[in-house]
C-alpha cells in the first residue's frame, strides 16, 4: 500500500490539496491514518469530482476510529433514495484487520422483504459498488431500508453515496449504527 509519513506537532494543522496524488496513486480507495503515539489527529477529507471551470461536486468525510465500525453487537442501517429515477446509489465497504461476514437485508418502504444475502469480505478490504450489486436485488425500491448485521468477530464500515443523475452531485452517509 502507498504511504505518506507525516509529523504533526501539537496544536498545528496539516493539509494536502490532493493527498492521493501526493502519495503517487489515483482512483477510489480508503485512507488509514496511523500514529506512532501521542494524540490521534482530527482528520477530515473532501471527496469530489473536479468539473474544471464548472467547479466541483462532492462531500466532506470525517475520520473514523475502529471503535466506530459495525460489529456483531451493532447493526447498520441505510436508506435508498426516494427518487430512484433521478438518483443512483452506491454502497462502500471497508473492513478492518479481521475482515467480516455480513448479512444484508433489503426492505421496501412498507417493510416487506425485497432481497437478502450474506457476503464475506477479506481483511483490510475496500470496494464501492451499485446498491443492486450490494443487496443482490435486481430492482431497488424507492424509500427502502438496508439492514446490515455482522457475524462475530468481524468489524466493518459501510456507507452510501447517493448521486444526482442530472448534476452528478453526491452525498455521503455512513450506515447508522443501532
Amino acid at each position: 500500500d502507498p504511504s505518506l509519513p507525516f509529523t504533526l506537532p501539537a496544536r498545528q494543522a496539516l493539509s494536502y490539496p490532493d493527498v492521493i496524488t501526493t502519495m503517487g496513486t489515483s482512483g477510489l480507495g480508503s485512507l488509514d491514518v496511523v500514529t506512532n503515539g501521542g494524540a490521534t489527529p482530527i482528520v477530515t477529507a473532501r471527496v469530489f469530482s473536479d468539473g474544471g471551470v464548472a467547479g466541483t461536486s462532492g462531500f466532506s468525510e470525517e475520520g473514523l476510529s475502529p471503535s466506530d465500525a459495525i460489529d456483531a453487537f451493532r447493526r447498520g442501517i441505510l436508506f435508498t433514495p426516494d427518487d430512484v429515477t433521478n438518483f443512483r446509489m452506491n454502497i462502500g465497504v471497508r473492513t478492518l484487520d479481521t475482515g467480516a461476514t455480513i448479512n444484508i437485508t433489503l426492505l421496501n418502504a412498507g417493510g416487506s422483504l425485497i432481497a437478502s444475502r450474506t457476503a464475506t469480505y477479506p481483511a483490510n478490504y475496500f470496494e464501492q459498488v451499485p446498491v443492486s450489486t450490494f443487496t443482490g436485488a435486481s430492482t431497488v425500491p424507492a424509500g427502502g431500508q438496508i439492514y446490515i448485521s455482522v457475524t462475530y468477530p468481524g468489524r466493518i464500515f459501510i456507507y452510501s453515496s447517493v448521486i444526482d443523475n442530472r448534476t452528478s452531485d453526491s452525498t455521503y452517509r455512513l450506515a447508522d449504527v443501532k
